[in-house]
């Protein structure tokens, strides 16, 4: 099958794993790319299982940024953050997410996290065949490695929800 399974309208459920990379740009605000890979099956009939690639690139927001320490470990557990992006893959849309971070370690920072994404797929664009919309829902974790250092890989993982009308 095509490595893409949101080809058939209707919801699907599945699980997804990203890396991604971010860079500091201000102590409130972090900036970059994230590669995701989503597998899942239909909810409602069986299906096949497939897989899904999704690219976007996104804006960290960390309100309490501007009250950071100077030194990393004296950063709290229950910071909390919001990311705006641009979702590409099977259409093109908006993403917006929230997470808290839940650990601090010395070499990763790990938080809870929620993105909405929506995209609207147009035929005989990237991989559209019909017009229609996807709206996904995906909640997991975040590992971001080298917390201290202004650029920082990204590991993420969760669960996804997806409801396409578009082919």
């Amino acid at each position: 099958s095509e490595p893409n399974w949101a080809d058939t309208p209707g919801v699907w459920a599945g699980g997804y794993v990203g890396f991604g990379f971010e860079t500091d740009i201000t102590p409130n605000l972090s900036i970059g790319p994230t590669l995701t890979l989503m597998a899942g099956a239909p909810v409602e009939e069986s299906g096949p299982f497939n897989v899904i690639p999704q690219l976007t690139w996104g804006l960290t927001w960390w309100p309490g940024g501007g009250t950071r320490c100077n030194t990393c470990a004296c950063l709290p557990k229950g910071e909390v953050y919001v990311d705006l992006g641009v979702a590409v893959l099977p259409g093109v849309g908006p993403s917006i997410g929230f997470g808290q971070v839940f650990a601090r370690k010395p070499g990763v920072t790990w938080s809870f996290e929620a993105k909405a994404t929506f995209q609207e797929i147009e035929a005989g664009t990237l991989q559209g065949e019909t017009n229609g919309d996807l709206a996904q829902l995906q909640g997991g974790f975040k590992a971001a490695l080298n917390p201290c250092g202004r650029h920082h890989l990204v590991f993420r993982a969760g669960a996804t929800w997806l409801r396409t009308t578009g082919e």
